[in-house]
C-alpha cells in the first residue's frame, strides 16, 4: 500500500541498514493513474532488493505508468541496473507504462555504460539531457 508508514526496509522484508551500510529510501506518490517511486541514495548490492520491493507495491496499485524518480541517486551498480531492468520488465507484465525521470549523472552514466541506455528514453524522448544535446561550451 502507497504510503503505509512502514520503512522500504521493513517492506522489502530487509534488515535494517547498519552504520556505513548503504541506504535507499523510497517514496511512492499517486496521481491520475500514475505512480511515481522516488528513490533516494544508493541502488547497489545491499539495497536492490529495496527497490525492486518498492517498485513491486507501486505496481501492485495497477497504475497506468510507473515513473522512477532518480534525480536523488547517489550511486548504482550493476544489481541496481539489474533492479531498474527488472522494475520495466515487471511494469511491463502489468500492462503498465515505464519511465524513468530526472535520472542524476550518476545513473545515467551507469545505464549507459551497461548498454542500457534505452532506459533513459520515455516515448521516445528523453528523459535527461544528453551530452549530445547540451550546448557546446
Amino acid at each position: 500500500m502507497i504510503g503505509s508508514g512502514s520503512t522500504p526496509y521493513q517492506e522489502a522484508g530487509c534488515p535494517p541498514p547498519q552504520p556505513g551500510v548503504p541506504v535507499l529510501d523510497a517514496f511512492p506518490s499517486q496521481a491520475d493513474g500514475e505512480v511515481v517511486l522516488t528513490l533516494a541514495g544508493d541502488i547497489d548490492v545491499t539495497t536492490a532488493d529495496v527497490a525492486r520491493a518498492a517498485a513491486r507495491r507501486c505496481l501492485g496499485e495497477r497504475p497506468a505508468r510507473l515513473s522512477l524518480d532518480l534525480r536523488a541517486v547517489t550511486f548504482c551498480d550493476a544489481a541496481g541496473v539489474r533492479a531498474l531492468r527488472q522494475a520495466r520488465q515487471e511494469a511491463a507484465a502489468a500492462r503498465a507504462g515505464f519511465r524513468i525521470i530526472a535520472p542524476s549523472p550518476v545513473v545515467v552514466r551507469v545505464l549507459t555504460l551497461a548498454g542500457a541506455g534505452d532506459m533513459l528514453c520515455a516515448a521516445g524522448r528523453p528523459s535527461a539531457p544528453t551530452a549530445s544535446s547540451q550546448p557546446s561550451a
